[in-house]
């Protein structure tokens, strides 16, 4: 029997040299549209927090302790990926490869070669729209070439698309860059109180705490390594994560009675989460010209007029539709920079670019009883009795109901309702309050039983316990 050593020499040798898809000097790209990869870049710095705290500790009376303290913690280079080529950014335009492609779309209609904007009349009255234009190379480099230089496809710059980036030789470069940042600031409060000899009660433990705080990034999620929301201006976009509470109470107590039995209450309330508001990137031929409203070749691009994690915050259920009703009336259907690109350069109208629908989306109002992020809520009790036997041993039967109340909680972190505007159940414009049975609709963000015994805030369990103290 060979061994796994020689087989592996052996079919080497026999399969012959091969490409590396994934070497950069064959691909001359990297990033999601192309080789679904991304670099570190070479001046990669480890991340790092700092913590500042100053917080006062005061007893108000017998077993009553006070504290309070003020919280800054600031997180610095978490990776942050971009484009370092900036591959369909409107900055970087080829009017020749743009010129050309409306030609070849002209051809394709059966009308006279391209020599002025009023050429395109002829396509446009033959039933062409942008998407036919954006085929022919019209379009980002990321969605004509999926990424890659126009070499890679026997075409040149000037045949290839015509938002090529800086520089049209290469594809994208997505690079993780040690540039993400990220600001904690909470007053954080405690009430501590230790009673003992009560009537009844050998002794008392109680504690409530509330915090306030913001924790606002420049990433959505920045543990999973995000790419910018704009890169060209990686740190424009800052505001809530997927995880700031604004308000946190916590409440947690237990009694010792006498002859044995033990109580023991714990409960948790905090405010929404937040969310992004992002256009749905469909991933069309031509989607510069729909959902990329920075000019930056990112496409799926937040709202305009808001920022990250803007709904559960400055926006929710009660004047959503009014948001919405406001980018539609200002924002949609208009050019956007690429578009306005394309106008600048004399190679369209901004009426042909209308009538070819290059324009900025429509976003579906919201339904009426549009769900927003909710409160979590829980309250778990344990009842336990210590048992003595004998001098070494101990037993301690218990029962324990976690959320007794059976409180239902809906967008828990990771488990939200979904940022993207599509209108569909689910999302933050689809989604109705009582619409709880439906496919999809609000128990699709409900918390559920999760894994093990316990996952916080789901429907209510009960636990029975049996332990042996020796």
């Amino acid at each position: 029997v060979q061994d796994m050593e020689t087989l592996y020499q052996q079919s080497t040798a026999q399969a012959g040299a091969q490409l590396n898809g994934n070497f950069l000097g064959e691909t001359l790209a990297n990033g999601p549209n192309s080789t679904g990869n991304g670099f570190i870049t070479q001046n990669y710095r480890t991340p790092r927090s700092i913590q500042m705290n100053i917080g006062i500790q005061q007893e108000l009376g017998h077993g009553l302790v006070l504290q309070a303290d003020f919280i800054r913690n600031v997180g610095l280079r978490y990776l942050l990926s971009y484009d370092t080529n900036h591959v369909g950014d409107v900055h970087h335009f080829n009017a020749v490869a743009a010129a050309n492609a409306i030609a070849a779309t002209n051809g394709a209609f059966g009308c006279p070669a391209y020599t002025s904007s009023t050429s395109v009349d002829c396509a446009i009255a033959a039933g062409a729209v942008i998407d036919d234009f954006a085929g022919n190379g019209l379009d980002s480099g990321d969605t004509y070439l999926s990424g890659f230089p126009a070499s890679l496809f026997g075409l040149t710059p000037d045949t290839g698309a015509a938002f090529p980036g800086i520089n049209p030789l290469v594809g994208e470069n997505n690079m993780l860059f040690s540039v993400g940042r990220s600001t904690y600031t909470g007053l954080q409060t405690k009430l501590t109180y230790n009673v003992s000899d009560l009537p009844y009660v050998k002794s008392t433990n109680f504690q409530f705490s509330y915090a306030f705080s913001h924790f606002n990034t420049m990433a959505a999620d920045q543990e999973f390594i995000p790419i910018a929301t704009d890169y060209a201006r990686p740190d424009f976009y800052y505001g809530p994560g997927s995880l700031d509470r604004r308000h946190q109470f916590s409440w947690g107590g237990s009694f010792d009675f006498a002859h044995g039995p033990r109580l023991s209450i714990s409960t948790h309330f905090a405010s929404p989460l937040a969310q992004d508001m992002v256009v749905l990137d469909q991933f069309r031929s031509g989607e510069i010209y729909h959902t990329d409203f920075t000019g930056d070749g990112s496409t799926g691009d937040v709202l305009p007029g808001q920022n990250l994690g803007s709904f559960g915050r400055s926006v929710n259920p009660g004047n959503l539709n009014a948001v919405i009703s406001k980018y539609n009336g200002s924002v949609a259907g208009t050019l956007t920079p690429a578009g306005q690109t394309l106008v600048s350069a004399g190679l369209f109208s901004q009426g042909q670019l209308v009538q070819l629908g290059a324009v900025a989306d429509q976003v579906p109002l919201a339904p009426g009883g549009e769900m927003g992020m909710t409160w979590f809520k829980t309250l778990d009790t344990r009842f336990s009795w210590l048992i003595k036997v004998r001098e070494r041993f101990t037993i301690e039967p218990s029962i324990a109901v976690f959320n007794t109340f059976n409180f239902a909680n809906f967008n828990a972190a990771g488990h939200t309702l979904n940022g993207i505007m599509d209108g569909s159940a689910g999302s933050i414009n689809g989604t109705t309050v009582d619409a709880a049975g439906l496919p999809g609709g609000r128990n699709s963000v409900r918390t559920g039983l999760g894994t093990g015994v316990n996952s916080g805030g789901a429907p209510r369990q009960i636990e029975w316990g049996l332990k042996l103290i020796f």
